[in-house]
């Protein structure tokens, strides 16, 4: 029962961080795409995903120490580091697209879920604090 219930909070975190994921105004856009440029000029752009840099990144910060474009959206490094995280449970997540915000409208194929997967795991960090609001 314990064990079901950090589950579901996870996803309730998950989901509640995701749900802002709407497009963002032309002006802010801009930010983005200089901020965007600057994640593929780093060391852990050569490690990420083409779906992560193509689709994920519009909302979340997909390297650590970086805040999302989105404010209502996790970053990667804070999800990587949610308490009861387990490779399992965000596959899950990932694996249904019913827990995705309408805004998002993505579909995952398998490969994705776990190229995502595998990626989100490698920002984890003891010492991992999150970023101020």
């Amino acid at each position: 029962m314990i064990r079901r219930t950090a589950q579901l909070s996870l996803f309730a975190a998950i989901l509640w961080g995701t749900a802002a994921c709407q497009p963002l105004p032309p002006t802010a856009r801009a930010s983005v795409a200089q901020t965007q440029q600057s994640w593929t000029a780093g060391a852990p752009a050569a490690k990420m995903p083409a779906v992560v840099r193509t689709s994920c990144r519009g909302c979340h910060a997909p390297v650590r120490h970086l805040a999302s474009p989105n404010p209502a959206a996790p970053s990667f490094a804070d999800i990587a580091n949610m308490e009861g995280l387990t490779r399992n449970t965000l596959a899950a997540f990932l694996r249904d697209a019913h827990n995705y915000p309408e805004q998002m409208n993505m579909e995952l194929s398998k490969e994705e879920v776990n190229e995502i997967v595998d990626y989100i795991l490698t920002l984890r960090d003891p010492l991992y604090r999150p970023m101020p609001s």
